[in-house]
């Protein structure tokens, strides 16, 4: 929310970046920003046309335990808060139209593209926890008292589908837990990389039980998965596009792996955060933190300004995660349709 406050940032968000082109300093980012089928600047998020609108659907940012409305917003933090149809569920039934005095439902959006100009780019496109329902000994899909760490986060947040209540998806209190580790993490058959954050989310988990009065034994009424994580959806497509190579895992290279984690192997590009490789939120922070001095420093040398071809020590070895080969291919602009 603070974000969407400052003066000197411009949120842009329901938004995929299309093509890059250009050099550093001096980038042209093209955006095709999708259709809210809500003017945003007459949204005041009362959040009438919610409770007006007949129909639900699995709730995403809730990880499918509770439903939410076609018209929505992802969650009560977010920014901006206002509220956006589903068309793909949307049935034009017209009542959300009906309730909102301020005239802001407009159903005739479509997706727009524009042109930024920019001086850095950073790449932050975070991670996708591991599936594991086909992993058969877990059981998960077909137990309803299996969960991954995911689920129990909101089944034990204050704000979620139980509110905070420990209750599993049917219905039952909990009164056991049992947490299986490194599920789809430091595996060769699936990743072979340590996720992390995994078990300090675990010993948190525990915590939370125990604060709830639960017990251990071996016969237990949930079991919670900790799901490792690798690189999100669309973060090769997006690397491609911006001549950034990737590690045999699909991580974002960095161009150092101790003296320049912040940056990339292409000029005036950084990368932070879990993209760049799995780490906890501190990790994640730090890294951030670095990012922003970086293009900070970069962008007052003005365009002309070159990142110091320095000789960096040479890299200690990250185990399991090999550099893959640079790509050959040249940066030119890139077309979603082909």
């Amino acid at each position: 929310m603070e974000s969407a406050k400052h003066k000197g940032i411009e949120l842009i968000t329901n938004t995929e970046v299309v093509g890059v082109s250009g050099e550093a300093g001096d980038f042209t980012v093209t955006l095709e920003r999708k259709p809210w089928s809500v003017d945003v600047e007459k949204c005041s998020g009362c959040g009438a046309c919610v409770d007006a609108c007949p129909i639900t659907v699995p709730h995403e940012w809730e990880q499918n335990l509770k439903p939410r409305r076609a018209i929505y917003a992802m969650f009560p933090q977010a920014a901006p808060l206002k509220y956006m149809i589903d068309r793909d569920h949307c049935i034009d039934c017209g009542l959300c139209m009906k309730v909102c005095t301020l005239d802001a439902i407009d159903l005739a959006q479509e997706s727009r593209r524009e042109d930024v100009e920019v001086g850095a780019i950073v790449l932050a496109t975070g991670g996708k926890v591991f599936d594991p329902s086909h992993l058969e000994q877990f059981h998960y899909g077909e137990m309803e008292n299996v969960v991954t760490n995911l689920e129990f986060e909101r089944i034990c947040n204050a704000g979620g589908p139980t509110e905070g209540e420990l209750v599993r998806p049917d219905g039952r209190h909990i009164r056991s837990v049992a947490f299986v580790q490194c599920v789809g993490s430091r595996d060769l058959n699936h990743n072979p990389w340590c996720s992390f954050f995994c078990c300090m989310a675990s010993v948190k988990g525990g915590r939370l039980v125990m604060e709830h009065a639960t017990r251990a034994r071996v016969t237990v009424d949930l079991v919670v998965l900790a799901c490792g994580i690798g690189p999100s959806d669309g973060t090769d497509r997006l690397c491609r596009m911006l001549g950034v190579p990737l590690d045999s895992h699909g991580f974002v290279n960095e161009r150092h792996a101790t003296d320049a984690m912040a940056e990339t192997r292409r000029e005036g590009i950084f990368v932070a955060g879990v993209c760049q490789g799995p780490k906890d939120i501190p990790d994640a922070a730090t890294q951030g933190s670095a990012v922003a001095s970086k293009v900070g420093a970069f962008l007052s040398r003005g365009r002309s300004g070159r990142m110091d071809e320095m000789d960096l020590p040479p890299e200690v070895g990250v185990p399991g995660r090999e550099r893959m080969p640079e790509p050959e291919f040249e940066i030119t602009e890139y077309d979603s349709h082909g």
